[in-house]
């Protein structure tokens, strides 16, 4: 019996070996190239980013980081989760606390996926994100990143809420 999921958004950073272990044998980081530079990036990018990271029994499992303040809103930049975790709703945590954070400062969330990646594109639409744009071949020949939107509404009315 696996034991509970721990979410927190008070973590400092993602060591490099969790993001080692969680990204070069999987995909999408593979089809996209990535190898032991990418992943130090990454593991740095954790130290200056907004991050939500799951643990189980005290093992990094899954992290969300994201960066504030692009067209007023927040990027998801890369979301995480443990092969063996995948569909058993931990990515729908970690994104809900995403989001928890990003609506309460911005009316809009954004991300790119994948145009390989069918069920990250299908999970992010039943979040209610809607694609905006694709950037073409930024990583790889043949494959594109779909930019995708989810929106709360437009920043005057947000601003006059908030």
């Amino acid at each position: 019996m696996n034991s509970e999921i721990e979410i927190s958004i008070l973590e400092p950073y993602v060591e490099t070996e969790d993001c080692r272990r969680l990204m070069l044998k999987t995909d999408p980081w593979k089809t996209l190239g990535f190898g032991e530079k990418e992943v130090q990036g990454v593991s740095e990018s954790t130290r200056n980013g907004n991050l939500v990271v799951a643990r189980q029994d005290g093992k990094v499992v899954g992290f969300a980081l994201s960066v504030s303040g692009m067209l007023l809103g927040e990027y998801l930049k890369t979301l995480v989760v443990d092969r063996e975790l995948r569909s058993q709703g931990l990515g729908k945590q970690l994104m809900d606390a995403f989001e928890k954070r990003a609506f309460s400062r911005y009316p809009n969330a954004y991300l790119c996926v994948s145009s390989f990646n069918e069920g990250a594109l299908r999970f992010y639409q039943n979040l209610g994100y809607q694609k905006v744009g694709e950037l073409t071949e930024l990583f790889v020949k043949d494959h594109h990143e779909v930019l995708m939107r989810k929106t709360r509404g437009p920043w005057r009315d947000f601003r006059k809420n908030g």
